[in-house]
């Protein structure tokens, strides 16, 4: 692996597991909320998902459920 991809994958990960469990938390929540916000490919991945895992649920409690899917999982 090259010096730069360490510094820029390994590094923040090993800082992150430096954290408390609180504040990694946090940190995981307000991504999810970055995430959301700026229509990333994961939100669209997790509408989709949580679109064909629970067809049952209206529009908005499926909107609802992978908004708070995304927090969770930052």
């Amino acid at each position: 692996m090259s010096k730069l991809k360490y510094y820029l994958i390994i590094s923040p990960i090993k800082v992150v597991g430096t954290l408390s469990l609180g504040l990694a938390q946090r940190l995981g929540a307000w991504g999810g909320k970055l995430a959301w916000a700026l229509g990333a490919d994961a939100r669209k991945v997790t509408e989709t998902n949580i679109r064909l895992c629970f067809p049952e649920l209206s529009q908005k409690e499926q909107t609802e459920l992978a908004r708070t899917s995304l927090m969770h999982t930052g």
